[in-house]
């Protein structure tokens, strides 16, 4: 009902922390604020958390030498009205929403700009490593073998699982989703801008055939007679939906849209809208995309500038 947060005033209570600000806002007071919860704060007067509190009629404050008055008010709080736990509630979150909110945006705008600066490579080198032990997300930069080039706008997975990493060629500003398998053995190449959802599959060799023409024999040979492979193209800016299989030798053209669970065994031309299983053409993107091309805006930004020129979208 009421988030409650004990902390001392250090500055008060003890001069020898150093580095440490006495006015900075514990983590649960963070949290709870958040919460839009009102706020029962065992705290030192004067203190910010104090201030903040009683200025923004956000709860109350009880000395921490006064345990019993704590457990009174915490009383209070349980029998007191919902409209006035709620008022207090939303005070703490316009608060927040005014104040805490701002600082975060600014944190994100400077880590941002740390990022694209030159230290970003080393971040960059430091989330790979990182991904090996960490639960997923997402890593920034991609260095593709193929090019001999860094791709600082692409982000992949580091629960990704990439087989030949040397043999994937993924453009700048691509998005590989959680728990994806690129098998890049015989090749796969991503356009600039190509993203997919989590759990997709791309495979570029199967066996499915061979196994059973060879038998017993299939891990003894090198030639395995119905053995597939082939590279796979994805045009830029494609998108391919969560938990699609993409066969060997499948080229899919730029501006598609993969649906979710598609499983494609043959190629896709420019601007398809794809679906089923097997995958077949159900669309065409360009259908959506015009209802958007009569705003100039869009028709300044939209990837393919030869589709805006054919004016398509006045028809």
């Amino acid at each position: 009902m009421a988030g409650l947060v004990k902390v001392r005033d250090r500055q008060a209570e003890n001069t020898d922390f150093v580095g440490v600000a006495a006015t900075t806002l514990p983590p649960k007071m963070t949290i709870h604020v958040f919460s839009a919860k009102p706020q029962i704060a065992s705290a030192d007067e004067p203190s910010e958390i104090a201030d903040i509190i009683t200025k923004n009629d956000c709860g109350q404050v009880v000395s921490p030498e006064r345990e019993q008055e704590l457990a009174s008010c915490m009383e209070k709080s349980v029998d007191a009205g919902k409209e006035c736990l709620k008022r207090l509630g939303a005070n703490s979150l316009i608060y927040t929403a005014k104040n805490l909110s701002k600082s975060r945006r600014g944190v994100v705008k400077m880590l941002k700009r740390i990022y694209l600066s030159p230290l970003g490579y080393v971040i960059s080198f430091i989330q790979n490593l990182f991904s090996i032990f960490h639960r997923p997300f997402m890593v920034y930069g991609f260095y593709n073998q193929t090019q001999k080039k860094f791709m600082r706008q692409t982000r992949i997975s580091s629960s990704t699982k990439v087989v030949s990493k040397k043999k994937l060629d993924l453009s700048d500003g691509v998005w590989i989703g959680h728990y994806s398998v690129l098998d890049a053995s015989h090749g796969i190449k991503f356009g600039k801008g190509v993203q997919t959802g989590s759990h997709i599959s791309i495979y570029t060799h199967s066996s499915h055939n061979s196994i059973r023409l060879l038998g017993d024999s299939y891990l003894s040979t090198n030639d395995r007679v119905g053995y597939i492979t082939g590279d796979v193209l994805v045009g830029e800016f494609s998108f391919i939906g969560d938990s699609a299989v993409i066969f060997p030798g499948v080229e899919i053209g730029k501006g598609c849209l993969v649906k979710a669970g598609s499983v494609v065994t043959n190629s896709v031309p420019d601007f398809s809208v794809v679906s089923g299983n097997p995958a077949q053409v159900i669309g065409s993107v360009l259908a959506t995309d015009e209802k958007f091309l009569i705003k100039a805006s869009v028709r300044e930004t939209y990837f393919d500038q030869d589709v805006v020129k054919s004016k398509r979208w006045e028809k």
